[in-house]
Parts: C-alpha cells; structure tokens; sequence
C-alpha cells in the first residue's frame, strides 16, 4: 500500500492512542461513540486518511451474519504517530493480535468492546462517575490469574468510582448458548473465588458484583432463576436492550428473587 503524508490532528492521535491501549478493534460507528460531534461523512474521510498513512489498517469480516464492515486496528506507522520507535515490540504485538482474532470471535469482541464504551463514556452524563479500570478478555493478566486460583476467564473486569462509591464487576456477555448445567458451574465458580480469599489477594479489594447481560429479557429471567437455585448473591443480570438503550446509573439490574430494578450504585 502507498502511504501518503498526513499530520494526524489531535482526534486522530487519540484514536490511535485508544487501538495501542484499550481497544484491539473498532467498527466506525464505535470510533464515533468514542469520539462525537465528527459527521460520518467527515469521521470517513479522516479514517481513510489515517488508512493511507499506515496509521490504522482496517480488516473486513468474513463470519457469517456478520455485516462486512471495516474493522480499524493499530497500521503500520503507528508507532511513528505515537512518537515510538517504529520497531516497537508492544505496537507490532497489538496488529498481530488483530490481524489474528479469529473470525468466530469477532461478533462476542466487538459486543463486550460496546460495553466498554458505555462504561467509558459514562462521564460525559455523570460529572460523579470515574472508570477507574477495565481488563479485558485477551489481557495477558487472566492467564497468571488461572494459575493462581481464579476459575473463570470472564469477558471483562471493571472497577469504577460514583463520589466516593468504588464499584468492582466482573463483567459477562451471555450469548444464550449456555445451558443451565454450565451456566450454574460458572456461578458457582464465581461464588468459590469470593469465598476463598483468592479475589481480596488478586484485587486488594474485599469483594464484587458479577453483571450478566443477556440477549433478551426472558433469558435474563432464566439466568436469576439459576442463581436464586444455587443461592448466589454476586450476580444481576439485565437485557442487551435495557443495557444499551438507557443511562448507565439508570436502575436496570435484577437481583435473583427481586422484581425491582436497581441501578448499579445499589448493588454493592
């Protein structure tokens, strides 16, 4: 690919800057979720800009069901926007990450990459609210925490602050093709971790909330019913639709045997 010469403006820097650290892969309409007030028009132009530089490097999906949009990712040149010596180790382990990601991932990555966003973006509707921490599912942590102890390799840990409230969460996706049996594992496993200790030694923090979001409203239901069957107190769970559609803080997570909503203030 030629490249051509583009002074990335201070945007552009932070959207590379957010593919070296937080995000492997972007769709545009995440990128502009990210970053507001561009028109789509204006948000393309920029991208294919940064595109021709080397800047970003964009891959299709072949996955079925998938719609074939670009998917941006760290380019060639990166390094050199960010100021790093072009050879830099972590910036070429970054592409080869999201050249590589499977194809069967990339619908589960991009849904658990919208729930980061919304936690990221809170802010901006509550001058309160802090994200303090986000690790992500491919996060090279979660293998060394397997080894010592941790069950799971959930989609996502956060830690966020409301005032002076610091909420923590494991965070899971369902994508409804779990049956009961493994699903009550998972809870139990979740349940396990608190109890012996390992949680407050990896987190130097006393205790969590696992947050379920599941496809409908009815498998939400179904997901409260395994936890109230195997007395789990750690989980809520709500639908993609509540969790997307409304406010963050809004009260729209169920506790097992409870039919009022919370907001995610209330459930530490």
């Amino acid at each position: 690919m030629t490249t051509e010469r583009v002074i990335p403006q201070s945007r552009d820097l932070e959207l590379i800057q957010q593919l070296a650290k937080d995000f492997l892969l972007l769709t545009r309409r995440q990128i502009a979720e990210l970053f507001p007030g561009r028109s789509v028009r204006r948000t393309n132009f920029r991208l294919r800009k940064l595109h021709r530089a080397g800047y970003i490097s964009r891959r299709y999906p072949n996955a079925m069901l998938m719609a074939r949009v670009p998917l941006y990712y760290l380019g060639p040149n990166a390094a050199e926007a960010l100021g790093l010596d072009g050879q830099d180790i972590k910036v070429r382990q970054r592409r080869r990450q999201a050249i590589q990601l499977k194809e069967s991932a990339l619908p589960h990555f991009l849904l658990v990459n919208s729930v980061h966003i919304k936690f990221l973006v809170a802010a901006r509707n509550y001058c309160e609210f802090v994200l303090l921490n986000w690790v992500p599912q491919y996060a090279p942590i979660w293998a060394t925490l397997n080894q010592y102890g941790l069950p799971i390799r959930p989609d996502a840990y956060a830690e966020c602050r409301v005032d002076a409230l610091v909420l923590r969460f494991f965070v899971e996706l369902d994508r409804g093709t779990e049956r009961g049996a493994s699903m009550r594992k998972k809870i139990d496993s979740y349940t396990e971790y608190l109890r012996s200790g390992r949680f407050a030694q990896h987190f130097s923090a006393p205790d969590f909330r696992v947050l379920f979001i599941a496809p409908s409203q009815r498998r939400a239901q179904r997901l409260l019913r395994i936890m109230a069957s195997s007395n789990h107190e750690l989980g809520a769970a709500t639908s993609f639709e509540s969790f997307f559609e409304r406010p963050l803080l809004e009260p729209h997570w169920l506790l097992p045997g409870s039919k009022t909503a919370q907001p995610l203030t209330n459930l530490l």
